[in-house]
């Protein structure tokens, strides 16, 4: 036990230094300039509006009374690359103007006064929606903006109060909102206190300052003077609270930025059986592997030690999954037939040794394993599961106690009985999750019979239009590019009619990232990469003659040369 116990150490200090080199080697790269927009912007609202003396109409409005920016805009719209949230409604932010009704010209303000995070059915006029922000919201603006005590952070809700406050003090927090994220970290780096309330980053970047020697003059891109150059809206430069607050800005968001990449994109593995389907060139594998390393990586664990990744195709077989005879070498030298375990079979008993070891152990959680089906629905899933789907199912997994007495559904094998040691029923631990992906315009899920569909969780994967974004943000013309690739699937998806299916994943639009974006580069890869594509797609839709039409039509979407007049 001592050593197993002192094995697990030496592996948690060694995933720790990791993380520390990763951070020393991306520490120097600076911020989005978007990110430094967003920035000034926030201090030219600090600037002009102390919170001690805001009013209801700064706080919460219509975007359509002047155009005029207002706080909680400012928070959760403005300012998403200083940290993105999302609010569950408008109910979060303890009181909001709601829009009038559309016959009601010139009518006067009405807002809306949530209760238990919900949104009231009655409105009220002005004057009592003033008295109740006084009252109730702008004191817990008040204690967040100054770093203050406040157990209680009702009316608001948890993420937008910790947005506020990372905002006035990012020298003492990090730009994450979600709980699950944050424990995640927390457990990580061992923090025993509970990571609560709109602080619960406080101890996590306390901590990595420390054990990293996180300063701002070795991180900081943004030096003084020329911090000392930045204006804003009345002309003026930055005073010298303003030039620290950015600089402690900086660090945070390189921090978050760097713990949130590997932290924080986790897959949400709610069911143990998960399919994740949609177009090509979405990244559906990535984002599973990319996940599934995070939460490897969190539990300090050796991703090739608890993951198996196979690609399904359509010779594929339950011999090659489960078990079937396999030549081996006889004694006398020739050749004779014996019952071998397929891949899956395999790596379900390294699961299933691991999870009644970790039981007897009386570990709060035992490890977890990942088997990854890529292009499932390449394969004849019902001959290549077997018998074997129905202990897939949650309720039949099987499972230990503390005393190694086992639960849950074991079958006889199609082989089974012809094993050498004797037949030894099969069963699906309950540590080991199932991962499918799979491109619904090969084989929609409809085709699926649905004995295999009810036990899958069906996840989409679409175009990621931040991703592109971001994949090309140093160019000029980067909206516009990004403009043109959504424009271009609304026509395939609903011009064309062909639906969600045969929309194009980001990863085809991002070949154009590293070079000079104009319409000579989009032009190329429309013709080397879309075209080939939507022929391919249109050839079964439509006739010979028609398909040069309508691909002709996509051309003119997508480019970056201003339409004909």
């Amino acid at each position: 036990m001592a050593e197993a116990t002192m094995e697990a150490k030496q592996g948690d200090m060694a995933n720790r230094d990791a993380l520390k080199r990763d951070w020393h080697e991306c520490k120097g790269k600076r911020l989005d300039e978007r990110v430094a927009e967003e920035w000034r912007l926030f201090l030219d609202w600090r600037r002009t509006n102390p919170m001690e003396s805001l009013t209801l109409e700064r706080y919460t409005n219509l975007l359509g009374d002047g155009g005029e920016i207002y706080f909680t805009n400012l928070i959760e719209r403005r300012t998403t690359r200083c940290g993105r949230f999302r609010p569950a409604s408008s109910a979060g932010y303890g009181i909001y103007r709601v829009k009038p009704d559309a016959t009601a010209q010139g009518a006067a303000p009405r807002f809306s006064i949530p209760k238990n995070g919900r949104a009231a059915r009655a409105e009220v006029d002005l004057a009592a929606a003033t008295d109740t922000f006084e009252r109730t919201v702008r004191p817990v603006l008040v204690a967040l903006s100054n770093f203050d005590p406040c157990p209680d952070l009702k009316p608001l809700e948890i993420n937008f109060a910790r947005k506020v406050a990372y905002m006035y003090n990012p020298g003492n927090l990090l730009a994450l909102y979600k709980n699950e994220v944050i424990r995640r970290i927390g457990g990580f780096l061992d923090i025993k206190k509970p990571l609560e309330g709109y602080r619960a980053t406080a101890a996590i970047k306390e901590q990595l300052t420390m054990e990293w020697g996180v300063s701002i003059e070795d991180v900081c891109s943004w030096d003084v003077d020329e911090l000392r150059e930045w204006t804003l809206a009345d002309g003026r430069s930055l005073d010298e609270e303003e030039i620290r607050l950015t600089r402690e800005f900086e660090v945070s968001q390189k921090m978050t930025g760097f713990l949130f990449q590997r932290f924080g994109l986790t897959l949400d593995f709610e069911q143990k059986n998960l399919v994740y389907y949609g177009p090509p060139g979405t990244g559906k594998t990535h984002r599973v592997t990319e996940g599934i390393a995070q939460r490897v990586l969190a539990d300090d664990a050796r991703f090739d030690d608890v993951c198996e990744i196979v690609q399904f195709h359509p010779s594929y077989s339950y011999e090659d999954f489960i078990e079937g005879l396999k030549p081996v070498n006889a004694a006398g030298g020739g050749i004779s037939l014996e019952v071998r375990p397929g891949v899956f079979k395999r790596f379900c008993d390294k699961a299933m040794n691991a999870l009644r070891e970790d039981r007897m152990k009386e570990k709060k959680e035992p490890r977890t394993f990942y088997f990854v089906a890529d292009e499932i629905n390449r394969a004849e899933l019902s001959r290549v599961l077997g018998e074997v789907l129905v202990c897939l199912e949650e309720s039949k997994r099987i499972d230990f106690d503390r005393d190694g007495n086992e639960t849950g559904l074991r079958v006889s094998t199609q082989y089974g009985y012809m094993a050498q040691e004797g037949e030894v029923r099969f069963g699906v631990p309950a540590n080991l999750y199932f991962i499918g992906t799979m491109n619904d315009i090969d084989r929609s899920i409809d085709s699926f019979d649905m004995a295999l569909r009810r036990r899958f969780a069906w996840v989409r994967t679409g175009c990621d239009y931040e991703v592109i974004r971001e994949a090309v943000h140093t160019q000029a013309n980067a909206d516009a590019y990004t403009d043109i690739c959504k424009r271009l699937n609304d026509f395939i998806r609903d011009t064309l009619n062909l639906g969600q299916a045969y929309e194009i994943g980001h990863a085809y639009f991002m070949t154009v990232a590293g070079r000079t974006l104009n319409d000579a580069a989009v032009g190329k890869l429309f013709a080397e990469r879309i075209e080939p594509l939507l022929s391919e797609y249109l050839r079964a839709e439509c006739r010979p003659e028609q398909i040069a039409g309508k691909i002709k039509q996509a051309r003119a979407i997508f480019t970056l040369a201003p339409a004909a007049a």
